[in-house]
């Protein structure tokens, strides 16, 4: 499978700069075939394959050989694939890559699936900001876990990676479920429909904090979320008090049926450093330095949360909340009534005493946007 032979040295065969945005998603700087023009595209293990715009594939020259039929969240779509792609990151040259493409793309410039870690052990490290791949052979995987990291067992049907999780909604009640490990995702933990209604999982006592809606390729299903009790994955210790967003009825989502029961996303697989290795069907998980970072929180309908790089942003507004005038998605937290956001990182209890002591009441925050500071009340 994917030519491995276990017997081979397993060597270091490229090592490869990213970004990580607010919500732990990576970026990853990329040139196709013979253009110059550097794209973003984010690092979508809940993808199969890569994708672009239309517009964006004819602005550098890629054209589609072919239409298929694609599973989405909500149903199926048809898509065009341009076929035998070189893909170039940095020095490091991937060819024979087929690319799907769609009339809009929802994030950066379009998305890299799972090619590069069907075909090297892939390391992410987001202490150093950088990917390694090695060739398959006798990679040790084992002499990597040190004195906090844990190998967990996982499979890849139809191309995505799924791990099988226990999930505590509530205390008392414990669920297991199969979820895509899904670094395209930009929330913790969400159960998807079937899942959600064979298990009564939202009328069980679950406690949403607000309602919303997910998209993907265009398809919109209506979602609630809260904390868990906990979740837990392989021998890994359990996570407590996780958000975790539960798809509801409605719309779409009634006559979909995925093949499992919902993904791990980006906010929760970026507390990690790890290496995936499909020789060894495992995948080992190391905490990093943003482990123990405070989780998303909600202040006046408005959602906030830390990124992997230590910063707290306004990521967006939630449930029914008209978005707040002065204020835009994704903009740096610097202060919050005065409190500098290092402080409401690091030092226990400070958000905590925030948000219990200002709840209902206004906040006065500083925040970068466009290059500048602004302050304002919200």
């Amino acid at each position: 499978m994917y030519g491995m032979d276990r017997n081979a040295h397993s060597r270091l065969v490229a090592t490869i700069p990213f970004e990580s945005d607010q919500n732990g998603s990576i970026i990853l700087q990329v040139k196709l075939n013979k253009s110059d023009r550097v794209l973003k595209l984010l690092f979508d293990t809940g993808a199969d394959g890569m994708a672009l715009s239309k517009s964006l594939a004819d602005s550098i020259g890629i054209k589609s050989d072919v239409k298929q039929s694609a599973s989405v969240v909500g149903g199926n779509a048809q898509i065009e694939i341009s076929r035998n792609n070189t893909v170039h990151l940095g020095d490091f040259s991937f060819p024979h890559q087929s690319i799907a493409l769609f009339d809009k793309m929802d994030s950066y410039d379009g998305i890299m699936g799972n090619a590069l870690i069907k075909q090297y052990i892939t390391k992410v490290d987001y202490d150093n900001n950088m990917i390694s791949l090695y060739s398959f052979g006798d990679f040790d995987l084992k002499s990597e876990v040190g004195t906090n990291g844990h190998l967990v067992n996982v499979t890849m049907p139809s191309g995505l990676v799924i791990i099988s999780g226990n999930l505590s909604v509530t205390k008392g009640k414990m669920y297991t479920g199969d979820f895509v490990f899904d670094l395209g995702a930009a929330y913790s933990l969400i159960c998807f429909r079937p899942f959600v209604k064979h298990n009564r999982l939202l009328v069980d006592g679950f406690q949403s904090e607000y309602m919303s809606t997910t998209r993907s390729l265009g398809m919109i299903t209506p979602t609630f979320t809260g904390a868990a009790n906990s979740f837990q994955v392989g021998d890994m210790p359990p996570i407590n008090d996780l958000t975790v967003t539960l798809m509801s009825g409605g719309g779409q989502s009634e006559s979909w049926n995925p093949g499992f029961d919902g993904s791990i996303g980006s906010k929760l697989i970026s507390k990690y450093n790890f290496i995936i290795d499909m020789q060894a069907k495992q995948i080992l998980f190391s905490p990093n330095h943003s482990f123990h970072y405070p989780k998303n929180f909600i202040h006046s309908g408005m959602l906030f949360g830390f990124s992997p790089d230590g910063k707290l942003y306004f990521l967006h507004s939630v449930g029914t909340t008209v978005p707040k005038d002065g204020i835009e998605e994704a903009s740096e937290i610097i202060k919050i009534n005065g409190l500098p956001s290092q402080l409401l990182r690091d030092q226990s209890g400070a958000l905590q005493n925030l948000l219990e002591k200002n709840d209902g009441h206004k906040w006065t925050i500083e925040c970068r946007q466009n290059g500048k500071i602004v302050q304002l009340e919200i």
